[in-house]
């Protein structure tokens, strides 16, 4: 007789099902389409701000923003004080307005419960002193026409700046998201 056999084993732990995500998450288990579309969104004084890798899904697209600075921010002020949301010129603003005239920015959230959309959410970022990297998602998808993107950086000499690019490469992308499951 073993030890173990006094200690009968755990019973097992009833399967729960996971709720269904929201519809504006970016899909989890889907590879998006890229889009072949990157540019310059501002230059200030002392920094500029670029628009990368875009990414579209069947229910929205993700991008990247690329931020350089002129000279090295060796106090660590500006990444750490540039994207908390207190809303001052240290703040960098950004924007998103589709055809039909909707928009999203990263200035607050939208009130509780499901939002008609659209959404600009940051997902994730890192850098160092003169360069740092962010992912960002919109939901939904754009409707055809144009897309206008929207920057702010008034500590940085940035008023305001728009580029509008169309939004049928984005569109047609989405199209080709690959379901990894």
């Amino acid at each position: 007789m073993s030890f173990f056999d006094d200690f009968p084993p755990p019973a097992p732990e009833p399967e729960h099902e996971e709720p269904p995500p929201p519809p504006w998450e970016r899909p989890a288990t889907m590879l998006g389409g890229g889009v072949a579309e990157q540019f310059l969104l501002a230059r200030g004084d002392d920094a500029a701000v670029g628009v990368s890798g875009l990414v579209a899904y069947p229910n929205g697209f993700g991008f990247g923003l690329v931020i350089a600075l002129r000279e090295e921010d060796r106090r660590g002020r500006v990444f750490r004080r540039g994207f908390e949301q207190d809303y001052g010129p240290d703040f960098l603003r950004l924007g998103v307005r589709f055809a039909d005239g909707r928009v999203a920015t990263n200035a607050g959230w939208p009130p509780e419960g499901e939002s008609a959309g659209p959404l600009l959410m940051r997902q994730s970022g890192g850098g160092g002193s003169r360069r740092y990297e962010m992912s960002h998602w919109v939901w939904p998808l754009p409707p055809p026409g144009p897309l206008m993107f929207v920057c702010s950086w008034p500590a940085h000499g940035i008023v305001e700046a728009r580029v509008t690019m169309a939004a049928e490469p984005i569109i047609a992308a989405a199209g080709r998201a690959i379901s990894l499951v």
